[in-house]
């Protein structure tokens, strides 16, 4: 068996190297995909890097159609015995391989949380959740369900510990419902950010995807009572 092996690799040399370059690609491509979402959550920007991956690939598969193309062209026009439909099969297993692949490793969840595990980090280094918390029991009722694009949108003078932060967005919730603020970043691929409130806000047990809208849903990750970070897709 083990002689059949190394004679079949030996007869599809070129082919054997294509599969095995596919798959070292790709499992490059599932390692650094990974470790740019989570530096990117770590340093609370999205990184365009997994997204240069991702359109990179078509181009990949392009070559591997043009070559699968010609050699069925050569096929047909020469008649060759010494090509046969095995042989082209076989060559079209790299493509096959990345056609199956690639949607699971890219377009997969997995990124998500690897991002929120990085902006978890980030959260824990420059949040002063006291100082917020203390901040938003200072707020009069007029602030209840407001929403501010920017600092400086805020009628008033944030803390420095919110000024430090830069938050695309501020949002205040229901104070009737028990006061929360949440601190938002992202645009249109997805927003990101953090809800704080007090310690006896729900907050989740667990890891997971939470359904928030008929089109949207949003990953939370607790952090402590009255903390969690999430990303809404």
């Amino acid at each position: 068996m083990q002689y059949k092996i190394k004679a079949w690799i030996a007869h599809n040399k070129l082919n054997s190297i294509l599969i095995l370059l596919s798959l070292a690609l790709l499992i490059f491509i599932k390692l650094s995909t990974t470790y740019f979402m989570y530096l990117g959550g770590l340093e609370n920007r999205f990184n365009f890097v997994p997204l240069l991956w991702i359109s990179f690939f078509p181009f990949i598969l392009g070559l591997y159609a043009i070559s699968l193309f010609f050699l069925l062209v050569y096929y047909m026009t020469n008649k060759s015995k010494s090509l046969s439909w095995k042989k082209i099969s076989f060559s079209a297993l790299p493509l096959l391989i990345l056609l199956l692949i690639i949607p699971s490793m890219l377009i997969g969840k997995s990124g998500v949380h690897y991002f929120l595990r990085g902006y978890e980090k980030w959260v824990e280094k420059e949040f002063d959740v006291p100082a917020i918390r203390q901040w938003l029991t200072s707020l009069p009722v007029e602030y209840s369900e407001k929403t501010y694009h920017n600092i400086e949108d805020y009628p008033e003078n944030l803390p420095k510990s919110i000024t430090k932060l830069k938050p695309q967005y501020i949002y205040l919730g229901d104070f009737n419902e028990g006061r929360y603020v949440e601190f938002q970043w992202g645009g249109g691929f997805s927003h990101w950010g953090i809800r704080i409130g007090m310690e006896d806000m729900e907050t989740p047990n667990i890891i997971g995807f939470v359904k928030i809208t008929e089109d949207a849903q949003e990953l939370r990750r607790p952090i402590e009572p009255g903390v969690y970070v999430f990303i809404r897709e």
